[in-house]
């Protein structure tokens, strides 16, 4: 994903998911261009879903998202495990993969417009009753998610060695920022961006009872 400026925006934003066809092309060239200027990528695959964040009819941002419980993820092609035993080890608790959501495709375009997509995005998921949340991240964005006082963890290199050379091509000088992949735990990145939700949601969303694909956890609620 490409840096995360953090200024806070005045003007009045919108947030939804894009539903028609020529909207979901619009978010797409939005963020091929984003990559093309910061990365010289040359993107031709978008997560299954996307997201934008628009001023009037003028897009500003957009990020993708991809179900852990639909498909494997992008990401996972980076690791030796499902990511969510991975995730599950490094946070000490069980992860359910149905709860898992990987954010792709960030882009945004100008400063400050990062800090009310991961708002309105993490909002989004919390209430589709995803628990957890994993990405493949540069420096840039690992600083602007910890900036927003969120716990994210690494769990392992986004070595491009795993791509084949073409892929690595596609990718232009994204590879050179050392990418990670990432995770961590979504209700607690929810109520961390608003406090007052300790008190008005102490479980979280629903509780999951579920075993977690490949790790083999019984889950318990998600406190």
């Amino acid at each position: 994903m490409p840096g995360l400026p953090l200024t806070v925006p005045t003007a009045a934003l919108h947030w939804r998911e894009c539903r028609q066809a020529s909207e979901r092309a619009q978010l797409e060239a939005f963020i091929a261009a984003t990559y093309r200027r910061q990365h010289g990528a040359e993107l031709n695959q978008f997560a299954p879903r996307l997201y934008g964040l628009w001023d009037a009819d003028q897009l500003q941002a957009a990020v993708g998202v991809r179900l852990a419980g639909d498909a494997p993820l992008y990401l996972e092609r980076y690791l030796s495990e499902p990511v969510e035993c991975l995730l599950a080890r490094e946070l000490d608790t069980p992860v359910a993969r149905h709860a898992l959501a990987e954010i792709a495709n960030l882009a945004t375009l100008r400063p400050g417009l990062a800090v009310p997509l991961i708002r309105h995005l993490i909002d989004s998921l919390v209430a589709e009753g995803c628990g957890w949340l994993t990405f493949t991240a540069t420096a840039a964005v690992r600083n602007g998610f910890r900036r927003l006082g969120l716990d994210v963890r690494r769990l392992g290199d986004a070595d491009p060695a795993h791509l084949d050379a073409h892929e690595r091509e596609r990718w232009g000088n994204y590879y050179l920022h050392r990418p990670w992949v990432m995770g961590g735990d979504l209700i607690k990145a929810w109520r961390r961006l608003d406090p007052s939700r300790e008190v008005a949601h102490p479980d979280g969303p629903a509780p999951l009872t579920v075993t977690a694909q490949g790790c083999h956890h019984k889950v318990d609620p998600h406190a």
